[in-house]
């Protein structure tokens, strides 16, 4: 079996889309509380609206769009991420993640 790791991924719209991966985890609860908690602010207060978790299998060009994706979208009353379908305008985005 592939080892995977779940990459975290930060996205900001405004006259570009901005996107940061900000770290990884091995299993993939972990990733999800660290996004859902908004560990060490990873949303910088809010700059950050989207988050999303890819599962990236080990090897070089392993991505399969939109297949192992799950988006978030930050909320700025509770200061957390809420898990969300994928938006459709970015319906055109493949994979934002490291590399």
């Amino acid at each position: 079996m592939n080892k995977v790791i779940y990459s975290i991924t930060l996205l900001r719209l405004d006259s570009a889309i901005r996107t940061r991966c900000v770290g990884y985890h091995f299993n993939k609860e972990d990733a999800i509380e660290a996004v859902e908690k908004n560990h060490c602010d990873i949303a910088e207060r809010g700059w950050y609206r989207y988050a999303i978790i890819h599962t990236v299998p080990e090897g070089i060009h392993q991505i399969q769009p939109d297949k192992n994706q799950i988006w978030f979208e930050y909320d700025t009353n509770t200061n957390i991420y809420h898990w969300i379908r994928k938006p459709e305008k970015m319906s055109g985005l493949a994979y934002a993640g490291i590399g």
